[in-house]
């Protein structure tokens, strides 16, 4: 264990010394791995190990927190002490000792960055760049981000709560730059794994770096969209970024609260078409971001915000669920022990409905299929929103004809939702990072191909 118990115990009785409450230790220690690559030879590489903890004291509505990096007794004693006001003097012991957790299907057991050296791991993107450059001849650049981490993480509270995980991720993110004559593309893939060596293992790397090209060169024989109100199709998969960034952030506790989110006051209305059931697994194996506790040591659940089109509920934490007089859905994040957790998506999906992408496709007469997107501009949470489809194809009489590429998407969340007329029945997976209130966060989706009765598209 991270912390012996009975120091987990005294920590708590200082932090509910004086303020009473609830209270909270959160503790972690890590490694951690990065690599970049430009331009095919400034390649830097850094690891490090990390260890600290978070301590909270929640009461009437208000948060007190403070951070350490440090595991030692005397240090956490202390910080308990400084966070509480307290002179460790109290008179009796307040809190009451932890009980017995319920069991769990724990996840696959996470490996440590320092299970693949780092020269394996600068091999692994230097290898990639090679596939990049082999692909085809009008590969001109190449660059690559990977990230690797390893965390031990404990969380102990003042209602007996003590939860503890091991986890593992990594990201690789590669861009391929082409060039045909006076003009460039570019394309982008992105591989995430939860176990620390898994892109080496599978050689997902190489095939993503490919990918990278293919994407970048079929921009060449994209003329520009077609502009208006159109009826749109989303690939599965492609629409996942977009509900994230425009829709699951109004969904969290803390922007329904404060009023941001055009949801508020809302629940038990509908706010979609009846195919539409939304919400956020927690605890998906596999997934980025995976896991069975949250950061506030609740049991991730698998929340359902939007059932058959009626809203249902928000995620929540311990801050924001007895205000709004929620439950708690688990998903209390932080991006670690230096921050207090909020209420974030780990794996936003839409569940599959009825028909095969083809049966969507072949009712719309004029419109736009979106393959990628990319970029752009979301105001979370009010969900307004500006995307750019890097790949697609305009639909005429139900089928695919020339590909596009350069269009951006505008509209708000609200809106998007309410249009929503059909959803495919094979969801697709999407993953990356999510920065909110100076937190950055893994976060995937898993959403099937979503026709939308009208989107404001922009030709270019």
């Amino acid at each position: 264990m991270l912390v012996a118990e009975e120091l987990l115990g005294r920590i708590l009785d200082e932090l509910l010394a004086d303020t009473g409450g609830f209270a909270e230790l959160f503790v972690q220690r890590g490694a951690f791995t990065n690599i970049t690559l430009e331009n095919r030879a400034d390649v830097s590489a850094n690891q490090g190990l990390f260890a600290g903890a978070g301590l909270r004291v929640l009461r009437d509505g208000r948060q007190r927190f403070a951070s350490i990096p440090s595991l030692d007794e005397a240090d956490l004693v202390k910080a308990a002490r400084e966070l509480s006001g307290s002179q460790g003097a109290s008179s009796r012991s307040r809190f009451g000792g932890f009980r017995p957790s319920a069991p769990r299907n724990p996840l696959p057991q996470a490996e440590s960055p320092s299970e693949l050296p780092l020269a394996a791991k600068r091999d692994l993107i230097l290898s990639a760049e090679e596939a990049a450059f082999a692909a085809d001849k009008r590969v001109c650049g190449y660059s690559a981000i990977y990230r690797d981490s390893f965390s031990e993480v404990l969380v102990a509270n003042s209602e007996g709560i003590l939860a503890s995980e091991t986890l593992a991720g990594t990201t690789l993110y590669q861009q391929v730059t082409v060039r045909e004559g006076s003009e460039q593309r570019t394309g982008a893939q992105v591989l995430t794994a939860e176990l620390a060596s898994d892109l080496s293992v599978t050689r997902g790397h190489e095939e993503g770096a490919r990918e990278a090209v293919r994407s970048a060169l079929l921009q060449f024989e994209a003329s520009s969209s077609p502009s208006g109100v159109l009826q749109v199709l989303f690939a599965p998969g492609a629409a996942g970024p977009l509900l994230h960034e425009a829709v699951g952030h109004a969904l969290e506790g803390d922007f329904v609260l404060d009023g941001r989110s055009p949801f508020a006051g809302r629940l038990g209305q509908r706010v979609s078409a009846p195919c539409v059931t939304l919400g956020d697994g927690g605890w998906a194996p596999g997934r980025r971001s995976a896991s069975e506790y949250d950061d506030e040591g609740t049991p991730v659940s698998r929340a359902i915000l939007v059932e058959e089109g009626v809203l249902r509920g928000f995620l929540t934490d311990r801050a924001t669920a007895p205000a709004l007089g929620s439950p708690l859905t688990g998903h209390a994040r932080r991006e670690s022990y230096r921050f207090p957790p909020m209420p974030r998506m780990r794996n936003l999906f839409v569940e599959p409905g009825p028909s095969e992408t083809e049966e969507l496709l072949r009712s719309i007469e004029f419109g736009l299929y979106v393959l990628t997107t990319s970029g752009g501009a979301v105001e979370a949470p009010e969900g307004h929103f500006l995307v750019d489809v890097t790949l697609g194809n305009v639909v005429r009489e139900g089928r695919l004809a020339e590909p596009v590429s350069g269009a951006r998407l505008a509209g708000t969340g609200t809106a998007l939702l309410e249009a929503i007329e059909g959803v495919g029945n094979h969801p697709g997976p999407s993953a990356g990072s999510c920065l909110k209130a100076g937190q950055v966060v893994g976060v995937s989706e898993s959403v099937p191909a979503i026709r939308v009765s009208e989107l404001t598209v922009q030709g270019g």
